[in-house]
């Protein structure tokens, strides 16, 4: 049963992978069409909202406690904009699309909220789709291990690793990781 869930979430990584591939790739409309709809201020007070509530409830009901977590979290020390500032003061080019509405997050993926509750998140992933693993959300981040294995992927000793999207860095230090004699950068 593990198997055939492992290897479910394999074949759905691929075929996002592949989607984004083919959104990326799109014809200028359709790109357009599904920016246009993710960045809807509809979608971002109807879906948003539900999508977070759910994993948030997911989380709970499997025993992580989120709420209680991210307050201790936030209570952990003061989490200013300041320090944000500092860094894109000090040279540090940072892509508008990190400042874009996403997910959960008004203020895009740079920003504290996103910071502190990527971990969470992982674990609400990993418990929800892997249950029954004894660490949940290992089992989840070894399946993209496994989808990379399946692809035969491969840097050479010097290469380069761009991890794009990659939050907090969870899956950049996996990579950094795996691929040691390569450069990461994420």
């Amino acid at each position: 049963r593990a198997a055939r869930t492992m290897a479910r979430c394999t074949m759905a990584r691929r075929a996002m992978a592949r989607t984004m591939v083919l959104l990326l790739a799109a014809p200028r409309g359709e790109a357009t069409l599904v920016r246009a709809l993710f960045g809807s201020s509809l979608f971002r007070q109807l879906v948003v909202p539900h999508a977070r509530a759910t994993m948030v409830r997911t989380a709970e009901a499997n025993g992580i406690p989120w709420r209680e977590c991210l307050a201790w979290l936030r209570g952990a020390r003061a989490w200013d904009d300041g320090a944000l500032a500092r860094v894109q003061r000090d040279g540090v080019d940072v892509p508008e699309y990190y400042r874009a509405p996403f997910h959960a997050y008004e203020q895009g993926n740079l920003c504290w909220e996103a910071a502190l509750e990527q971990e969470l998140a992982g674990k609400a992933v990993g418990v929800r789709n892997f249950p029954r693993a004894p660490d949940p959300e290992e089992a989840f981040r070894a399946s993209f291990d496994a989808a990379l294995d399946s692809l035969g992927a491969a840097c050479p000793d010097g290469g380069a690793i761009v991890d794009l999207g990659c939050g907090t860095g969870t899956s950049t230090r996996r990579l950094a990781a795996r691929f040691s004699r390569a450069g990461t950068v994420g």
